[in-house]
């Protein structure tokens, strides 16, 4: 590799480092959210500026990219395994119930149908989950439904 080339790479490397640790600090400091505040405007600015750059500010630009996706990647994939690992309980019960219902013959517009597939299923759901889901019924149109029948096996 020649020493044009190594210096690309260096300014690479070195634009990657920084944007993901001032992007991490960031998240850490304020928030996820500033990241996906961040990140679009980052990736536009650095494409714009990159297209009559000379070969090193190509690479600085690249390294801003490259590093502001790499830390957008990470931080999407550690909401995957979090919501892998605990699955919230608005995640999947209220469909799982829902279809549960559906499944045993019941009407899962009818709240007592509802808390009935909940309590056949063993179920301890919270206070809030009663009252903004068992208690509500099906909330969405008829077809929907076929949707959600395979939630319940």
């Amino acid at each position: 590799m020649n020493p044009e080339h190594r210096r690309e790479w260096a300014y690479g490397l070195l634009a990657f480092a920084v944007t993901g640790g001032v992007f991490a600090g960031l998240g850490l400091v304020a928030g996820p959210a500033v990241l996906y505040l961040l990140f679009p405007p980052a990736v536009l600015l650095a494409y714009a500026a990159r297209a009559g750059a000379a070969p090193t500010r190509r690479a600085l630009f690249d390294g801003v990219v490259l590093g502001a996706a790499a830390l957008f990647v990470a931080r999407a994939v550690s909401v995957v395994l979090l919501n892998i690992r605990l699955i919230e309980e608005w995640d999947f019960q209220a469909f799982w119930v829902w279809g549960r219902a559906a499944a045993m013959g019941l009407n899962p517009y009818l709240p007592e149908s509802v808390a009935q597939a909940s309590a056949a299923s063993g179920m301890q759901p919270s206070q809030l989950f009663v009252d903004q889901v068992l208690a509500a019924g099906f909330p969405y149109p008829p077809p929907t439904m076929l949707l959600l029948r395979p939630f319940a096996g």
